[in-house]
């Protein structure tokens, strides 16, 4: 988790559990958003876009307009929202991926192989010891990190054994 929030700027924040004074906006919101179930369930909405829209009125009407106690230079977020001068960030579709890519460390054996979901890959003799990261990807394909970080050209050779699926084979990178 710390790797993805880093890839994307978020600041991981650690809490002491059942401790409400050192997470209690998050309580607090919890709190909303069980009173909006609650309601929603009498309304039995259908469609996903109903629900949604069932929330959207929610939240504005019992959340975003209400005064807050955690706001007081605003007289509730929605205000505080419009009189942020930080502007939104928006993450590219290539970033939040690779963010969310599972990582996996494995060390490469005396045959310059490492095991990944049950298959041994050809990495390269010359990684026999080294720790190597394996990045993989939503479609369970596998890039393992090179040495310093780079990534290098390197690819299990023709007929090696790959991830399930039409991404068998796809490239391992190096050692890190």
């Amino acid at each position: 988790m710390a790797r993805m929030a880093a890839q994307l700027g978020i600041r991981v924040v650690y809490t002491k559990p059942y401790a409400p004074e050192s997470k209690g906006k998050i309580e607090r919101f919890n709190r909303v958003v069980d009173a909006f179930l609650a309601e929603v369930r009498l309304d039995r909405p259908t469609t996903l876009e109903a629900f949604n829209a069932a929330w959207d009125v929610w939240r504005t009407e019992c959340y975003q307009t209400q005064p807050h106690r955690a706001l007081p230079d605003a007289p509730h977020p929605e205000a505080a929202f419009r009189g942020d001068p930080e502007p939104l960030r928006f993450v590219d579709a290539a970033t939040l991926t690779a963010a969310f890519q599972r990582v996996d460390h494995r060390h490469v054996d005396k045959t310059g192989c490492v095991s990944f979901r049950g298959q041994a890959y050809a990495v390269g003799v010359e990684w026999v010891g080294q720790r190597v990261t394996v990045d993989r990807g939503p479609r369970h394909g596998a890039v393992a990190g090179a040495p310093g970080g780079g990534r290098g050209a390197h690819r299990p050779p023709p007929g090696a054994p790959g991830p399930p699926g039409p991404h068998a084979g796809d490239a391992f990178a190096g050692a890190g």
